[in-house]
């Protein structure tokens, strides 16, 4: 609208400043006519003028009231959306919290049954353990009882036994038992302090005889060997001091019976070395025979169990076929002893 208002005032200035140029030459007639036609066209381009702004004005008018009626339109659109999805919304809520309210009951109750049933047991475990807690201070004492008794009879049932008669796994139970109730009874601490070098003393038996019932190791037979000694020493005369000197012995000896066991060996190689299984086994016994007859190596080998077993072994494979690799005779062979 303002643009054509403008318009109008510039083609007026347009004439008046083509009648200033033209005054002087134009002819006065020809000017009016044509400051008339001029006006009259200037009035009617004004009429269209007005009823372009008329015209305007009234489609401005209709574009606010479309713009309005189209804001509003997308307003009420978003509100429904809104209201339906915060209706939607509250009806889930709703939902929700009935299906929260039934969990939480449902935990309520079972834990309230867990509660009881907790509490049930708790005061049956009570009642269970003040009874037993009864019956075990009562076996308590006659534990007690019975473990005075039986250290009166402890000499007869260990002390005076051959350690060869011992049987140790037992023994070490008794004297556990002796051990843990000492503190209640003075027979039962009496009869552990004398058990506790007599345990030890038949453990370390034990080890020996183990020891030359089982293939040689050195380390092993000489750690023992000045233990038994010691305990050879100090043992009073009847037969278990016999016996554990005997084992001392083998102990002691274990490592230069293998070394005789190996001359004997190696003397019979040499004697049915290039002969025929016929001829073989003779020899190797006149070789054995002779070891025995002037230097009792056999019965020196027989003195130490394993070896013992191992020497029958020995002998009957020789027996079968002297001139065959002798397995037996090779393990020996191959014996490490210490220098």
């Amino acid at each position: 609208m303002k643009r054509i208002i403008l318009l109008g005032i510039g083609m007026v200035l347009c004439l008046g400043n083509l009648y200033a140029q033209n005054e002087e030459t134009v002819d006065p007639q020809k000017q009016e006519k044509a400051i008339q036609s001029l006006t009259e066209e200037l009035e009617d381009r004004n009429k269209t003028i007005e009823k372009l702004n008329l015209l305007l004005e009234k489609l401005e008018t209709e574009n606010e009231q479309l713009d309005s009626a189209l804001q509003a339109e997308r307003k009420e659109g978003k509100a429904t959306i809104y209201k339906k999805q915060i209706k939607q919304l509250q009806k889930d809520s709703l939902a929700l919290s009935q299906q929260m309210e039934t969990a939480l009951e449902k935990m309520r109750q079972e834990h309230q049954q867990q509660t009881d049933a907790f509490i049930g047991r708790h005061r049956e475990d009570s009642l269970t353990i003040v009874s037993l807690q009864e019956e075990l201070n009562g076996l308590k004492e006659f534990r007690v009882k019975w473990l005075a008794q039986l250290a009166v009879s402890v000499d007869e049932k260990w002390l005076n036994k051959p350690y060869a008669a011992i049987d140790v796994t037992a023994l070490e139970r008794d004297y556990a038992q002796y051990e843990q109730y000492a503190p209640m009874d003075a027979k039962v601490a009496e009869a552990k302090n004398k058990l506790t070098s007599f345990v030890a003393n038949a453990r370390l038996y034990q080890q020996g005889k183990n020891a030359i019932n089982s293939e040689y190791h050195a380390a092993e037979v000489t750690s023992l060997v000045e233990p038994m000694r010691t305990l050879r020493d100090n043992m009073p005369e009847g037969s278990n001091r016999e016996d554990v000197a005997n084992l001392c012995w083998q102990l002691d000896n274990y490592a230069i019976t293998i070394e005789i066991f190996q001359d004997v060996i190696k003397a019979v190689n040499e004697a049915v070395n290039g002969q025929s299984p016929a001829g073989a086994w003779p020899l190797a016994k006149a070789t054995l025979d002779k070891q025995e007859k002037e230097s009792e190596y056999i019965s020196a080998i027989k003195m130490i169990p394993w070896l013992a077993v191992q020497y029958d072994k020995y002998y009957e494979l020789l027996k079968k076929d002297a001139t065959k690799p002798n397995e037996v005779g090779e393990a020996i062979l191959n014996i490490a002893l210490p220098q």
